[in-house]
């Protein structure tokens, strides 16, 4: 959660092949009444399988994606 209170949840597919479209992982925002707000970094090209995601005390979104091998920041503004 961040600072508003504002979860955030991952869902990887169990697809094989390139990550995109159908494929790839997505980063889902939702409110404290559960209703969806946004898909945050859509057509990423480092979402695979996403592993964690941590939200720093600015509100900075961290997400780890073991199919790249990637750590990819997204600030607010950005995401």
């Amino acid at each position: 959660m961040n600072s508003r209170t504002h979860l955030r949840f991952t869902r990887s597919t169990s697809g094989g092949g390139p990550a995109f479209g159908p494929t790839a992982a997505q980063l889902l925002e939702f409110g404290p009444k559960g209703e969806f707000i946004r898909e945050i970094g859509k057509n990423n090209y480092g979402w695979a399988f996403a592993h964690t995601v941590r939200i720093d005390k600015d509100d900075n979104i961290w997400a780890v994606d073991k199919g790249s091998d990637m750590i990819i920041k997204f600030n607010q503004r950005v995401a």
